[in-house]
């Protein structure tokens, strides 16, 4: 074999693995092992809590419901304000909830004097899906995810 030939060769096989590397033959689906569950989720901002009358050792109730399916938690705030506890979330086991269902979706928070602080219904609530596993990884889990800013709080 001449010398020419063996470099045009060598350097198609390089072309080949090149090209083999940028359309990603040869590499396996990473997917991690994480599990979920159907889940919805309230994310309120820290200052709220403080707010409506948590302590470090006075706790507000938190109650989350996803249709007649409630969640109460209690939460406290660290000296420096800092939301402590399970927050606002109804967390059911994968497969409960319907990708395609509609729900309705309740907030409640009750502060130490017992007295509502905060409430608020989400009608026609639709949910996504959520993959902690990474995009075509199983499982696929049903989430609702609502952000408060503080402003609608009032705050």
């Amino acid at each position: 074999m001449t010398k020419t030939r063996l470099i045009a060769g060598l350097a198609a096989i390089v072309v080949l693995a090149l090209v083999a590397a940028v359309l990603g033959f040869g590499q396996g689906r990473s997917c991690t092992d994480l599990a979920c569950g159907d889940r919805v989720i309230y994310s309120i901002p820290d200052e709220a809590y403080v707010a409506w009358g948590a302590e470090p050792t006075v706790p507000v109730a938190v109650e989350t419901c996803i249709d007649d399916e409630c969640r109460t938690s209690k939460v406290t705030v660290s000296k420096g304000g800092k939301m402590r506890g399970t927050g606002p979330e109804v967390f059911l086991a994968e497969g409960t909830l319907d990708l395609g269902g509609v729900y309705t979706i309740t907030l409640k928070v009750t502060g130490p004097s017992s007295m509502v602080r905060y409430a608020r219904t989400d009608t026609g609530a639709t949910l996504s899906d959520f993959q902690p596993n990474g995009p075509d990884c199983d499982p696929t889990c049903a989430r609702w995810l609502l952000a408060i800013e503080p402003e609608d709080l009032g705050l």
